[in-house]
């Protein structure tokens, strides 16, 4: 923008400006003097970018992969002044925050463009929320900026069931065990898997189930029986957890009914 639009030549007949202010967009901007008949003059100036304000995140933020997978898209960034101009020549640097990972292209130099991308990311083998930061770090004019790029890491297929609870107690004669038994679905990184059938069978002449049929949780995987009562017999006496999923993978609980004290002292 001018100061002011007009201004009158002096003596020697020259006219001059009373300030031009560049616009905020970088590269070449124009002035031009006219004066009626007589064709235009015409003035170039260019307009560099300011100093480093903003990491923009230029590639989708939120993606969502499997535990020890690449991202689809591999985080990239832009380095900006405070008027969205790219600014060239200002090293990045990648850190993980969040999440044991992995990444190619951690130590990058921004290009006229002013984007500069990582070669990939790799999630880590904990389900939930993984994060790294980009820095930019403005030599010339002082000062950083930085923006964190998140991830969603979901569990792999589920691998195994493992107890978690109900195993090797005692009871009664018919009643239901004190602890109810139940398993956690997990992956090969041991995350919990949600949405797995799981299925308890009493062993021989040991008692009945309710519940039998379960879905594990989708927060952390776990699947509990409904109940189960112990049978009538002395001795050991078992509940296998299978599911149709893992086929070929059961787990045991065990359990040693006593007579109830009521029952002794009858």
């Amino acid at each position: 923008r001018l100061a002011s639009d007009t201004s009158r030549t002096d003596g020697g007949g020259v006219a001059i400006a009373a300030a031009w202010t560049l616009g905020t967009t970088a590269g070449a901007q124009t002035l031009e003097a006219a004066v009626d008949g007589l064709s235009p003059t015409v003035f170039t100036a260019t307009a560099v970018p300011g100093p480093l304000t903003t990491m923009a995140l230029v590639s989708p933020d939120n993606q969502v992969a499997v535990v020890g997978t690449k991202v689809a898209v591999a985080p990239a960034v832009r380095a900006e002044d405070s008027y969205g101009n790219p600014i060239s020549g200002i090293p990045v640097a990648f850190t993980l925050v969040q999440g044991n990972g992995s990444i190619l292209g951690a130590a990058q130099t921004t290009p006229a463009s002013g984007i500069v991308s990582l070669q990939e990311w790799t999630l880590g083998t904990a389900a939930g929320v993984q994060r790294l930061r980009a820095t930019g770090t403005d030599a010339v004019n002082g000062g950083t900026a930085s923006v964190n790029i998140t991830a969603s890491a979901l569990p792999g297929p589920a691998a195994e069931l493992v107890k978690i609870a109900g195993d090797n107690q005692g009871g009664s004669f018919n009643s239901p065990v004190p602890v109810t038994p139940g398993v956690r679905v997990v992956d090969t990184f041991g995350n919990g898997v949600g949405g797995i059938p799981v299925v308890f069978a009493p062993g021989p002449n040991s008692g009945t189930v309710s519940a039998a049929s379960v879905t594990s949780e989708p927060a952390n995987g776990t699947a509990f029986v409904g109940a189960w009562t112990l049978g009538a017999s002395a001795g050991v006496q078992t509940l296998v957890a299978t599911s149709p999923t893992l086929r070929g993978l059961s787990v045991t609980f065990t359990a040693i009914p006593e007579p109830s004290t009521y029952a002794a002292l009858l």
